[in-house]
């Protein structure tokens, strides 16, 4: 036999130690003492890998506001495999000039755990126009992977109002949904801008580029600096197996004066999770009490819990208060739609045995291969039988309509459930309900008043909000409160539910960033995508980008969910003018979507000298494309095309638009140009890093982009 002892060893935290083991049986009188002894060793090892790393910067935000104060805020993460105490830095300076350091220390941080490091206060200097570098890194003596411990980032400083307002996430849906779920559509909005903001916000949902679902909300008097969700109509999600849905949403402000944020592009994944499921509703007939030597009908209802038509056998066994079948039959139960319910009628009625005052056990249950769930398969119960009339007070729950047996998990479902009188009198009383694990979690009581002998009556309770839980076993019992029931065997009915969290792998690409789709030959290129991750693990996976003869692989190691990060790759150049065709691709073990996993475009390669390239064709239309590279740290780039001849500017501004550099200015014909620019200002000085906007004018039409300067 195996003995298990009671008392855990737990082992000392040294390496490569040898231990005796020793285990001794203590019997008085043992005939044969030379075997109660057995004597073994064993060798303990400790390998531990220590790695902590700043991964996001909380605040300062992508803009501050001058004379603002707030508590600079990072978040640092243990990568290792042990709980790690170390010093955490965080450093502010614009153009070189420290403004702020201060170090925290954070105390035996667990392996995967993230926490904020929180920092003393720091008050914005009111200086218009000022970029913040900020830099966080980590300080852990023997930690492995030290090209993680440093994290940078950015901050501008503003102090002229402006008003500037855009869509930051999509609350809901998320990045998963289900089949047929619904709620309301929520979409959070920032006013970044330095004035009070009312605005409208539209959003739509399409798939296969139809849009199917749209609304408009409108958002009154959102502070400077605030957020409030954006709060739609709901949505129910189609009944579409493993389809994506593309969000759009985007604010409408006419004096908005940054309109490149106005618009947030996200997806969601639709899926259903499809199983065969039925099962026993409760009892129809014969009722609770029933009289000697009648004949009854047996009735059950049944119930299909799963998404597929099903045929299946019921059957029905009655026993007397010995244990001994008295009666028995089996009927089949023919194309049950998904989500109905039916009166299952026995061929064989039931006579009941001239037996005065006995109880009797009813038990039903049915027979489907595959089913999914047993727990709801058999319903078993007791009625009364008697052979002369009696007045009787008896209540009880009969059926549980709702919820279903699987529930998931922040979902809100209906309760409900079927309760009947089955005595001889009118009956007013109250129906309990609990839902619990090892504690209950929800609880609520209903009244029914006049409820006549033999009637009975769906009593509704308060909807439940499930918790957010993975893989719960509940148990929901409903129960009738009359005091002056007779038959407390049928007072209460109880069913179990399961509380179930979908988690997916999910990795796909946000967007190709780099290079620009018109590209000028023997000119250096980096590659450059930017993927997310939508699922509920940390993923690691490879991403492969190919343009026409030229690949690359780059490993992506731990990306966390709901996290995006920007991919670089070999550098690419080409002496050949001409199409090429960019490719890139996810590679990730159980990708639960793989719309996403792909993305491609066109690159034009073309030749010619400085600002002006000779194609042999005219542009159909003026435009702006993305300069390269971005952001700017030696020089940048910027391409345009023009259609039809006039007079045209290339201006770089900063965010509060003011003018920071002329690229040029003049008279130009139909073609593709390209215009250079160093970083520097008007006066030849280099600008600070930080965002940048630059604007191409030709005759009345304009159109504007965003770039990053990076010292």
């Amino acid at each position: 036999v195996d003995v298990t002892f009671s008392t855990g060893w737990q082992v000392p935290l040294v390496d490569a130690m040898d231990y005796g083991i020793t285990i001794t049986t203590q019997l008085v009188g043992d005939g044969v003492p030379a075997n109660d002894t057995l004597v073994d060793t064993m060798s303990s090892m400790c390998l531990w890998i220590e790695d902590v790393a700043p991964v996001l910067i909380v605040w300062p935000e992508d803009t501050v506001y001058c004379s603002s104060s707030g508590d600079p805020t990072a978040k640092v993460t243990n990568l290792g495999q042990i709980s790690a105490t170390f010093d955490v830095v965080f450093s502010i300076d614009t153009s070189g000039v420290n403004l702020y350091e201060d170090t925290v220390n954070v105390v035996d941080l667990a392996p995967a755990e993230t926490t904020d490091a929180v920092f003393g206060s720091w008050t914005v200097p009111d200086v218009d126009g000022i970029n913040y570098d900020l830099t966080v890194w980590t300080m852990l003596p023997g930690d492995v992977d030290m090209s993680n411990d440093t994290l940078g980032g950015a901050s501008w400083g503003m102090c002229l109002p402006w008003e500037d307002v855009y869509p930051s996430w999509v609350v809901w849906p998320g990045d998963t949904v289900l089949c047929d779920s619904s709620d309301t559509v929520r979409v959070k909005v920032v006013n970044a801008g330095g004035l009070d903001a009312s605005f409208d916000v539209v959003i739509q949902i399409d798939t296969n580029m139809t849009v199917i679902w749209s609304d408009t909300a409108t958002v009154t008097n959102l502070l400077p600096g605030d957020s409030a969700d954006a709060v739609f109509d709901e949505w129910t999600v189609p009944d579409l197996d493993s389809t994506t849905y593309g969000i759009t949403s985007w604010t409408l402000l006419a004096s908005d004066s940054l309109p490149a944020n106005d618009t947030l592009v996200t997806s969601t994944f639709g899926y259903c999770f499809r199983v065969h499921d039925v099962g026993i509703l409760g009892r129809v007939a014969p009722p609770d009490t029933v009289l000697c030597e009648q004949i009854y009908s047996v009735m059950v209802d049944v119930m299909n819990y799963g998404d597929f038509l099903e045929d299946f056998d019921v059957i029905c066994t009655i026993e007397d208060t010995g244990g001994i079948t008295i009666h028995q039959d089996t009927m089949i139960v023919l194309g049950l739609d998904p989500d109905s319910s039916r009166t299952a009628t026995f061929a064989s009625s039931w006579t009941v045995p001239n037996v005065d005052s006995t109880h009797y056990s009813v038990t039903f249950y049915s027979e489907l291969a595959g089913d999914f769930n047993a727990t709801n398969d058999t319903v078993s119960d007791s009625i009364f039988g008697y052979c002369e009339l009696v007045v009787v007070r008896d209540v009880g729950p009969v059926i549980i309509l709702n919820p279903p047996d699987t529930v998931f998990c922040d979902s809100t479902v209906v309760v409900s459930a079927w309760v009947k009188n089955f005595g001889t009198e009118q009956e007013f009383f109250n129906v309990e309900c609990i839902m619990d694990t090892t504690l209950p979690v929800y609880a609520d009581t209903q009244a029914v008043l006049e409820l006549d002998p033999g009637d009975s009556v769906i009593v509704n309770f308060l909807n439940w909000p499930v918790p957010g839980a993975d893989s719960i076993n509940y148990t929901m019992t409903v129960t009738t409160l009359l005091a002056a029931d007779t038959i407390y065997s049928n007072d209460t009915l109880a069913k179990p539910v399961f509380g179930y969290c979908a988690l997916i792998h999910d990795c796909g690409i946000d967007s190709i960033d780099a290079p620009p789709d018109t590209v000028a030959i023997d000119s250096t290129y980096t590659p450059r995508v930017s993927v997310h991750n939508w699922g509920d693990y940390a993923e690691t996976f490879d991403i492969i980008c190919t343009i026409d003869g030229y690949d690359d692989t780059v490993q992506v190691v731990d990306l966390l969910p709901g996290v995006s990060t920007d991919i670089p790759f070999a550098p690419w150049s080409t002496s050949m003018p001409g199409s090429y065709l960019m490719s890139v691709v996810i590679e990730l073990t159980d990708d639960g979507n793989a719309e996403n996993d792909t993305a491609s475009k066109t690159i034009e390669a073309v030749t010619g000298i400085y600002d002006q390239y000779v194609l042999p064709r005219v542009p159909l239309e003026s435009g702006l494309l993305q300069n390269a590279p971005n952001p700017l740290s030696v020089y940048t780039h910027i391409y345009y095309q023009v259609a039809a001849s006039g007079e045209a500017s290339l201006n770089v501004y900063d965010l509060v638009g003011r003018l920071v550099k002329v690229l040029f200015e003049g008279f130009v014909e139909p073609g593709y140009y390209s215009a250079r620019w160093e970083g520097d200002d008007e006066t030849g000085n280099p600008v600070p890093s930080g965002i940048y906007i630059y604007k191409l004018r030709i005759g009345k039409e304009e159109a504007s982009k965003k770039l990053v300067v990076v010292r």
